[in-house]
């Protein structure tokens, strides 16, 4: 490397992929990435190695300090014995020594008890041998193999027999997986350290495509988390970062560089194309014009590598929509990833709790009629619901998700036709056996009720 190390410059890894948990359970914190660099990099660590974490969250306390008998750290990762909400926050990290530095962080929720949020979702195909790995037991002294539940029931699935089995006693194995093993599938297990017993758990929401010729177009696969990869069946290539739906945060007047790494197995890499879009533009062409460009793609082993480099963030970088794309001639894979500008956030937190506050936001009046507002984009579904009355519109409530792989190769007719569908179920409190209005943007909709043979979805 050709830095002044001296002068403080570090290289930023990552970001990490953030991770949830409850509290009350033994946790481990780990810098996957970091450690993907130091192996990347054939990096020696001396003597004059270090390796210093810091915590912060919203109240400015950090467990690190506070905490001690409780939070560790150990090596380069750090220890919550057991997990606490205040552990919330981000864990920055610098790992230096006379030849190099490295810097990243991770972003780690503890919720007081299991909330859909934290689950991690896993996505399979159906007539795959699907593989799911239960994280971070590798790095604890057990006695035993994790129990595997599903649909939280109290009674543990029959491992070992007919469809499932347990690999190297931390990996679910689903032979023949199909639509109807959907579901959540959550491994529980207790752990000793230092002669103390702790839980450990995590879920997984698994989601099952059906087969291609009963699906409609070619389909996305998403990422979202690296330990999800256990498949040997799985396809190549696939984009493993950024992770599909996630933030980059950056700050007003930085230097922001992004990568997609992409794993391609035992393809040849000439064939794999990886490119990044702005906005659905090439970043050279986009608003960034000059500010931006994307590398030349890298080989490092079986790992492609395309960084998008953005020399200065501005204001009107907050919010830009980043799609990373490989493909070669059997397969494409898309991921979407926004920038997130800290200082432009505290401004969007004010505006929104301006709009989920009186008098923007107002009890709902069960006499009056309700108005329906939604709409669809290429990452999500949002809408609002009203009344008018004395001369104003008032919001009665907000509703919005993130489209999942399959809602994302829809036309935008059927997105915009999801999206009523989906939030007329959501409201039924509201909107069942009243007359209601809806109102979309999109004019195309009214096509449905004229045509003689619309697409299944959208009838």
């Amino acid at each position: 490397m050709d830095k002044d190390w001296n002068q403080g410059s570090c290289v930023v890894v990552g970001p990490e992929i953030p991770d949830y948990q409850v509290q009350g359970e033994a946790v481990i914190i780990r810098f996957p990435f970091l450690e993907d660099a130091i192996h990347y990099r054939e990096l020696r660590q001396d003597k004059s190695s270090t390796f210093q974490v810091d915590h912060t969250n919203p109240r400015n306390q950090s467990s690190l300090k506070s905490c001690r008998d409780r939070v560790k750290q150990r090596g380069r990762g750090v220890l919550l014995l057991p997990s606490h909400p205040a552990d919330s926050g981000t864990y920055s990290y610098i790992f230096r020594s006379d030849t190099f530095c490295l810097t990243g962080s991770i972003s780690i929720t503890i919720y007081e008890a299991e909330e859909p949020n934290m689950m991690m979702t896993y996505n399979a195909h159906a007539g795959e041998d699907t593989k799911i790995i239960c994280p971070h037991l590798k790095y604890f002294k057990r006695k035993e193999n994790p129990m595997w539940y599903k649909d939280f029931q109290s009674t543990a699935l029959p491992v070992g027999r007919g469809q499932y089995t347990i690999e190297r006693g931390i990996i679910l194995s689903i032979k023949n997986i199909s639509v109807k093993d959907e579901g959540f599938y959550t491994c529980r297990l207790n752990v000793i350290f230092n002669n103390t017993q702790y839980n450990v758990s995590r879920t997984w929401r698994v989601q099952v495509s059906a087969p291609e010729s009963e699906s409609f177009g070619p389909e996305a696969v998403t990422s979202n988390n690296l330990n999800a990869f256990t498949s040997s069946s799985y396809s190549f290539p696939y984009i493993i970062f950024p992770v599909n739906g996630s933030f980059i945060e950056s700050h007003l007047g930085s230097r922001l560089v992004i990568h997609c790494m992409v794993s391609i197995g035992n393809q040849a890499a000439q064939s794999t194309d990886v490119t990044w879009r702005v906005n659905g533009q090439p970043a050279e062409n986009s608003y960034l014009g000059g500010r931006a460009f994307q590398t030349e793609k890298s080989i490092t082993g079986n790992h492609l590598e395309v960084q998008l480099v953005i020399l200065e963030l501005q204001p009107e970088d907050n919010g830009s929509e980043l799609k990373c794309i490989c493909q070669n001639q059997d397969q494409k894979q898309e991921v979407f990833a926004q920038i997130k500008l800290e200082e432009c956030q505290k401004s969007f937190d004010d505006i929104k709790q301006s709009l989920t506050r009186a008098p923007v936001l107002s009890p709902p009046e069960f006499y009056r009629p309700f108005r329906v507002q939604t709409d669809g984009s290429q990452v999500g579904l949002g809408a609002v619901l009203t009344q008018e009355y004395e001369g104003d519109e008032h919001v009665v409530a907000y509703v919005s998700r993130l489209l999942h792989d399959a809602g994302r190769t829809y036309s935008v007719s059927e997105k915009e036709c999801l999206a009523v569908i989906w939030t007329v179920e959501k409201w039924p409190p509201y909107l069942e056996g009243k007359h209601f209005e809806i109102i979309t943007y999109h004019a195309a909709l009214s096509w449905v009720f004229n045509h003689p043979k619309p697409s299944s979805r959208l009838t």
